[in-house]
């Protein structure tokens, strides 16, 4: 007992601190109770939806309310929820998204270009011929490099870069962004029993598979076996928050609807 004791203590020590965005975050109001990890996907969230940057909600002094936006933003986040709770049963049927879609102001009025009679017929569809996805994996594993140390220069979308080092998995750098973007210098996990092969798509003029698990979808190059794109979405207090990983030699690039970040490895 006193060992478990011990081994639970140890792990208490070692989890990394996680408080509600309140305790370490100023004025507050509507995310109370939200773990500060997740304030940044839950606004680059918010920003995606309305394909918007920071500055239209906040000014350099994030905790002032001299922007109307903010308000609103805050009057919204109440409304989404309580449609959710009161007419989904608390879960994430309605988002940002599926009145903004990109916009600030959402369209209320149908427009005629979107009537049926000026749809043009969608083709027949045709489910290319796939091989097994083990034959897939097989040729992946053959194309990628190991895992290891790098280093080069990261550049955020703003034009602001720096030196970067990748050492035992862990990235160092004097520039600041999110830092799930971290994870696009980690090797992808393979999930074998839930990896499913779900058609072929064109990437930067490559064909590609599209094997999908869970939330994540890799496109593998049909010729070389390499993995040209990872797209993933992660559960967030809103709704789903994608993210990009594309793989070009040796330039990662790594977007999301906050920001977006350019790997350049040294050779």
């Amino acid at each position: 007992m006193k060992a478990l004791a011990a081994l639970l203590l140890f792990l208490a020590v070692e989890q990394p601190p996680d408080p509600p965005v309140e305790q370490t975050k100023k004025n507050i109001k509507v995310l109370k109770g939200l773990p500060t990890s997740q304030l940044l996907p839950m606004m680059a969230f918010i920003s995606n939806s309305l394909g918007v940057n920071c500055d239209h909600c906040h000014t350099k002094a994030y905790e002032s309310d001299e922007k109307e936006a903010k308000g609103v933003a805050r009057t919204m986040i109440v409304m989404v929820r309580d449609i959710n709770e009161r007419h989904f049963g608390g879960e994430i049927a309605i988002t940002c998204t599926t009145c903004h879609r990109g916009s600030i102001r959402p369209r209320t009025t149908p427009r005629i270009a979107d009537a049926f009679f000026n749809q043009p017929p969608a083709p027949p569809r045709q489910q290319p011929a796939l091989p097994p996805v083990a034959a897939i994996i097989e040729k992946y594993l053959k194309a990628a490099k190991p895992p290891g140390d790098a280093h080069g220069t990261v550049t955020r979308v703003d034009g602001a870069s720096a030196p970067f080092t990748l050492h035992n998995g862990e990235v160092k750098t004097e520039l600041e962004y999110p830092p799930e973007a971290n994870d696009a210098l980690q090797p992808v996990a393979l999930n074998r029993d839930r990896l499913a092969a779900v058609g072929i798509e064109t990437v930067r003029g490559h064909e590609a598979w599209v094997l999908e698990q869970r939330h994540d979808r890799l496109y593998i190059d049909t010729q070389s076996g390499a993995l040209l794109r990872w797209h993933r979405e992660t559960q967030i207090d809103l709704g789903e928050l994608p993210d990009e990983t594309d793989y070009d030699g040796n330039t990662i690039t790594w977007s999301r609807g906050d920001e977006r970040l350019v790997f350049k490895l040294a050779e």
